[in-house]
């Protein structure tokens, strides 16, 4: 017996089901919203092009901070290095309570819509793309060993004590070229699952897995993407939400699970082969962008960087100058 993956209009969802749809939807949305439009602007060399949007969502989780939460203190805004800033959180709340609104507002004006089969077919696989970009950025930067800063000549006579937490977890990983690349490998593979529906359900797993190992570390060495690697993992959920019980069936529950019939987006010819073109366009797209960033990143400041005569630290026992020797004595 095989199951099919049913866009039909006649399948009924339950209440639960559709809240939580319209709930997840507008919250994404805001999250990863305006990808992929800002390609474009990357495209034509206007890095700057949705600025206003991201401009106005700080302004507005300002204001929210201020007449809503009642933060007294300045809120920072703008790039600052760290996904945990005040205004980060606050965009968090406001983000919530946006999707909580326009779901109330959805459910009472929708209320007869059986069911979302249909966009939610098209907003998980928006969702898997965006998902794609992540892993294979953060992927290939730790591929290449270019994620974690090499060791400075502080770093290595600095004693453990006074080693900050994300110091020590940052050392940590620099430390084993071969762990970091391990790292990074399972986050390109996730990735690469999560491009095809028939692997999705894997993919969505294996970014589960690998963001949620990711928050735990953040949050236990105090490392400021907390929020970002949270929500990756909750995207890898939403991802996996429609197969939970066959995974849980398969994985847990040791019983029998029926392979499953994707239905194609469209049916004409002509946008199916527009499709399968599209997609090798973007696949070949993200590997080309994410592999030139870290081979360039490499030859400036990775470990394929010039290097200065004196790099490094030294033990001097013999000093020479003029012809003039002088032994050291410690």
């Amino acid at each position: 017996m095989e199951v099919t993956q049913n866009i039909s209009k006649e399948t009924s969802w339950n209440i639960v089901t559709k809240i939580s749809f319209r709930f997840f939807f507008v919250y994404l949305f805001l999250r990863i919203f305006p990808f992929p439009l800002y390609y474009l602007g990357s495209i034509i060399g206007q890095d700057e092009l949705f600025s206003f949007y991201f401009n106005w969502l700080e302004q507005l989780s300002v204001w929210a901070g201020k007449n809503i939460l009642n933060i007294t203190y300045e809120m920072p805004v703008g790039p600052n290095g760290s996904g945990d800033t005040t205004t980060d959180y606050v965009f968090q709340f406001v983000s919530i309570l946006i999707a909580t609104i326009a779901t109330l507002v959805w459910s009472i004006i929708d209320s007869k819509r059986i069911n979302y089969e249909k966009l939610s077919l098209y907003f998980r696989t928006y969702v898997r793309y965006y998902l794609v970009t992540i892993m294979f950025s953060y992927g290939f930067s730790k591929a290449f060993t270019l994620q974690f800063s090499e060791l400075t000549n502080l770093d290595l006579i600095k004693t453990f004590g006074n080693q900050s937490p994300m110091g020590l977890m940052w050392n940590f990983m620099e430390y084993s070229d071969t762990y970091t690349r391990f790292s990074g490998y399972a986050e390109i593979i996730a990735g690469v699952l999560l491009l095809f529906r028939q692997t999705s359900m894997f993919g969505a797993l294996m970014t589960i897995a690998v963001m949620f190992n990711i928050f735990m570390m953040n949050m236990s060495y105090d490392i400021p993407v907390k929020l970002y690697s949270g929500l990756y993992a909750v995207m890898g959920g939403y991802i996996l939400a429609p197969d939970l019980k066959r995974a849980l069936n398969f994985f847990i529950l040791n019983k029998n699970v029926p392979p499953k019939v994707f239905t194609p987006y469209f049916t004409k010819q002509k946008l199916k082969t527009s499709i399968i073109v599209t997609k090798v366009l973007v696949v070949g797209f993200l590997f080309y962008t994410n592999i030139n960033r870290a081979v360039e990143g490499q030859k400036r400041w990775g470990k394929d960087s010039p290097k200065s005569a004196l790099h490094g630290i030294y033990e001097v026992k013999e000093f020479i100058k003029n012809n003039d020797f002088t032994s050291i004595n410690y």
